[in-house]
């Protein structure tokens, strides 16, 4: 297992709301070239896009392959990884399914900063050529919304 801490505190866009973050995600899905399928369940949504795999560099805030290309959303490379932090603060579950690995995030006690700070799993997972984002754990009133 590969763990990648990033800098996002808990509480960071402490602002937005569950469909603000999920809009992000969406945003990125309908960008996204290729074949796209969604799912809503009773208390999740899963986006994917087929023959799609990015690089783990989305897990750094500004890295993006769509800088500069204004008639994408997203062009900053900060949407993905903010919504992660705000659906894990609210005890969302997010899971990225990218290739061959799995993402899962977490905040984790940082020492040198005292701070809790979002944290990103990297586990093997079964082979695939799709990107395929799964948020879990939502309220009928949240995929409503969305």
């Amino acid at each position: 297992m590969t763990k990648y801490i990033t800098s996002f505190t808990k509480g960071y866009c402490d602002h937005w709301t569950i469909s603000k973050a999920i809009t992000e995600y969406i945003s990125n899905f309908l960008d996204s070239e290729g074949e796209q399928e969604y799912e809503f369940t009773e208390d999740s949504i899963t986006l994917t896009n087929k023959n799609i795999i990015v690089s783990n560099k989305l897990i750094l805030s500004g890295c993006t392959d769509k800088k500069f290309n204004e008639d994408q959303r997203g062009y900053y490379g900060q949407g993905s990884m903010q919504a992660m932090c705000v659906l894990t603060a609210l005890d969302i579950n997010v899971s990225i399914h990218n290739g061959d690995v799995v993402w899962d995030a977490r905040f984790e006690n940082n020492p040198q900063f005292g701070m809790e700070v979002l944290v990103v799993d990297e586990t093997p997972y079964q082979p695939s050529d799709n990107f395929s984002v799964h948020i879990s754990g939502l309220a009928e009133e949240d995929i409503d919304e969305v």
